[in-house]
């Protein structure tokens, strides 16, 4: 399993900045962990994972042309 969630939100934000890690490392990360629980605790009412990692790949987009 993933160490993202040892992570604090600003240490993941430095991180990509950095490119040490990927938005869509961290999106696919949580949505791995939403399915872990979803079924046993059903925390969420509606999960759009397409949508999540559509901003992540946007977000690494701006992240490679050094935007913040």
């Amino acid at each position: 399993m993933s160490q993202l969630p040892e992570h604090t939100a600003q240490e993941l934000a430095d991180l990509i900045r950095s490119r040490k890690i990927s938005p869509v490392d961290v999106v696919q990360d949580c949505l791995d962990r939403i399915d872990l629980v979803q079924s046993k605790f059903n925390p969420f009412c509606f999960v759009y994972p397409e949508d999540a990692l559509a901003e992540a790949r946007s977000a690494e987009a701006a992240v490679m042309r050094g935007d913040e």
